[in-house]
C-alpha cells in the first residue's frame, strides 16, 4: 500500500507542483534540511510511504512521503542519513 501511494504520486508528478522548503513544523518542533533522519522520525512519526531511490549500504538515497494534519503532502529526500531536501506538494 505504501508503495502504491508513492508510485501514484510519482506517476502524477507532472500535474503536481512542488515547492522546496527549508523547514517543517511537526507538532511543537521543527525539522530542517540537514537534520538527521532519526530526528525526522522522532518528531514527525513514521512516513505514509517510503522508497529507496539509490545507493548501497554506505550511500543511500531515499524519499519519505508524509501527509501531516492540516498541511500539504510533503516529500523528504534523505541522503546519507540527513534531510537533503523537503518538497511541499501543491
Amino acid at each position: 500500500m505504501k508503495y502504491i501511494a508513492l508510485s501514484l504520486l510519482v506517476l502524477t508528478g507532472f500535474s503536481v507542483q512542488a515547492a522546496t522548503i527549508k523547514a517543517v513544523q511537526c507538532g511543537s518542533k521543527f525539522v530542517r534540511v540537514k537534520d538527521d533522519k532519526f530526528m525526522l522520525l522522532e518528531r514527525c512519526g513514521a512516513p505514509a510511504s517510503s522508497e529507496r531511490i539509490s545507493g548501497d549500504a554506505n550511500d543511500v538515497t531515499e524519499r519519505l512521503y508524509y501527509k501531516l494534519p492540516n498541511k500539504a503532502p510533503l516529500i523528504f529526500t534523505i541522503k546519507q542519513g540527513k534531510i537533503a531536501q523537503i518538497e511541499e506538494l501543491r
